[in-house]
């Protein structure tokens, strides 16, 4: 025949149905000097979904899919999927060429010989793994008349609402599709499945072909298909069918948008330290990365009616996953995967909800992504001590395994989408965009780490801060200042004090232990550039003296942001630093107008001599 047929099969990662859908592209050429006349291309299938024993085929007819899924309520044996029941779809997302002016419809999009038609599924049958005429093909016949729905004996399908063989399931006009559901534009009226026949489950096979079209000497043909993988976990059977005809739409899309996605902000690189029934856990990209210091932002292309099409990046998300086995599309089912740390831009841009259609309620759902989005700034390092997967005591065990998965997420808001508004339904749907590339799966064990220092015993925890001295300066950085003991005496007696030292971890920067096990010794100067939100910082390991003494802020201190200290060779200390210039008293009145703390000391409580005016509801001066 001299045709050369090239085969290629890809995938992408993504957070949505598109992860779990694989693509198959196939080239064929003729290679001969004759046409190749009523050439179809079949896809033949052997769905064996779980157990095979138990399944049903079917057809959606304008979307182009062939699918299978569970015939009953369980998927049981040693290969089912038990109660939470997948189905799975194969759709010419891109069927071949149609012949020039052939007067057919082949796309099932009511126009006729468009320019580039498609040829979209045009039959579709199953078969039984038996020996009767409804069984497998034996010969070149068999196959070629399966590809035209036409049975062993040469008899066609027909819609006769049981097996579609006359002889033996009774007579109806021919049709080229099995168990199209209530997806056939001829049959508006009626619903034809495996169900609606009396069938018993079983193990199926099914063949989905596009009618003929001519491959001339030397011509080219390109098919692109996909296998659509779908699961509602709660829904049951239907559910997933419906939910994987959804899936299909998006590849679909996706096709038609020539495979242009988002790529959304590269997934952090994880470190984790393991420490005595804990972890701590930080979170960053590499230069390389297209997030490098929370620098992402990209243009979404399908944004074109409103001048905001960037999506920016806004905050981290951390999952402690079931197992190792969790995929990022699993992130948020709540049975494989759980947040155990979060942190986003203080920028007011607090719970973003997608919105998405359900499978099971056929309408479009608000989907809370950001869970507990905190609003607080963006942290660099947080200690886990808890299995969100423990039925009893959820403190981490010591010398188990605990696996962890991390995203980055972006936010664009071009214009509020309201379902109830019709002037708001062009609004943005997608306000969360998650990572898709980059994602791993970590594995870490805690443990006592007096054997990997060689018994020295650690003096600090995660989260202890030092005591900090001011040489020089203003302000307190948003934070609550306690001055130790000597300096608040020396306060109340001078009235003021050139170098106030502060308690531990109370003082106007944010300077705290995050790995205990690299604290270096020694003493540290922090040193500002400047007193605008525009300046940066260093710190100096003193003396000081060479480069690896100084580490260098990657921001300025107009946004609070936690940065790990690390030197340029590599070395980390151990430590981490966040500092804001704070706003000023009365910018925010909405925001406690500055305000972060007071508490009124008696020496004895009894004789409170000094107490503010309680607020009582009701129709009260009081009030």
């Amino acid at each position: 025949m001299n045709l050369e047929i090239q085969a290629q099969a890809f995938a992408f990662v993504t957070a949505d149905d598109v992860n779990n859908t694989t693509f198959y592209r196939y080239r064929m050429i003729n290679r001969g000097s004759f046409n190749l006349n009523q050439m179809y291309f079949g896809q033949w299938v052997d769905n064996g979904l779980g157990n095979y024993q138990d399944d049903y085929v079917g057809c959606d007819v304008v979307r182009g899919i062939g699918y299978a899924y569970n015939g009953d309520s369980i998927d049981d044996g040693a290969t089912g999927y038990g109660e939470s029941l997948p189905a799975i779809g194969i759709d010419f997302i891109g069927g071949p060429l149609a012949d020039p002016n052939d007067g057919i419809d082949n796309d099932w999009d009511g126009q006729i010989d468009e320019e580039e038609e498609r040829i979209s599924m045009s039959s579709f049958m199953y078969y039984n793994g038996d020996f009767t005429v409804l069984g497998p093909p034996n010969n070149e016949w068999d196959f070629y008349h399966y590809l035209q729905a036409i049975w062993r004996d040469s008899t066609h399908v027909v819609f006769n609402g049981t097996n579609g063989h006359d002889a033996t399931g009774g007579p109806g006009p021919e049709t080229n599709y099995m168990f199209f559901g209530d997806s056939h534009p001829d049959y508006p009226d009626y619903t034809r499945t495996e169900s609606t026949a009396g069938n018993t489950p079983a193990d199926r096979r099914f063949i989905m072909s596009a009618r003929p079209f001519t491959l001339p000497p030397g011509g080219v043909q390109t098919v692109t298909e996909a296998a659509v993988w779908a699961r509602d976990p709660s829904g049951g059977r239907l559910a997933s069918l419906e939910k994987m005809r959804l899936a299909d739409d998006q590849v679909q899309a996706l096709f038609d948008r020539c495979f242009q996605m988002l790529d959304g902000p590269d997934a952090p690189n994880l470190a984790i330290q393991e420490l005595d029934q804990a972890l701590v856990i930080y979170p960053g990209n590499d230069e390389a990365s297209n997030n490098f210091n929370e620098s992402y932002a990209e243009v979404n292309p399908t944004i074109t009616q409103y001048p905001d099409s960037l999506y920016r990046f806004e905050g981290y998300q951390i999952f402690q996953l079931r197992d190792p086995e969790v995929t990022q599309a699993e992130l948020y089912d709540p049975d494989r995967a759980r947040l155990v740390a979060q942190c986003d831009v203080k920028n007011e841009v607090t719970t973003l909800v997608n919105y998405e259609p359900d499978a099971a309620l056929g309408v479009t759902v608000a989907r809370n992504m950001t869970i507990m989005a905190a609003d607080e700034g963006i942290k660099k390092s947080f200690q886990i001590t808890e299995d969100k997967f423990a039925t009893g005591d959820p403190t981490l065990v010591n010398h188990k395994p605990y696996y962890y998965m991390a995203v980055v997420y972006a936010h664009n808001n071009y214009k509020t989408y309201n379902p109830t508004d019709p002037t708001a339904l062009d609004g943005q749907t997608r306000l969360f965009l998650p990572s898709r590339l980059n994602t791993s799966v970590y594995s870490d064990i805690p443990h006592i780490e007096s054997p990997e220092l060689v018994g020295t015993v650690q003096q600090s925890q995660y989260g202890d801060g030092p005591r900090l001295t001011r040489i020089e300066g203003t302000g307190n950085g948003g934070n609550i200042l306690d001055p130790d003991e000597a300096s608040s005496h020396a306060i109340a007696e001078q009235f003021t004090l050139d170098y106030p030292t502060y308690k531990n971890g109370a003082g106007p920067v944010k300077i705290k232990v995050v790995d205990p096990l690299q604290v270096p010794d020694g003493r540290f100067r922090i040193v500002f550039n400047g007193a605008t939100p525009s300046s940066t910082w260093y710190v100096v390991h003193l003396p000081g003296g060479n480069s690896e003494d100084t580490i260098y802020s990657q921001n300025s201190i107009a946004v609070e942001k936690e940065q790990l200290l690390v030197t340029e060779s590599g070395e980390f200390w151990g430590l981490s630093l966040s500092v804001v210039d704070a706003e000023n008293p009365g910018d925010r009145p909405a925001e406690g107008n500055g305000f972060l703390n007071a508490e009124i000391l008696f020496g004895d409580i009894t004789k409170a001599w000094l107490t503010g005016v309680s607020d009582v509801d009701g129709d009260s001066p009081f009030n």
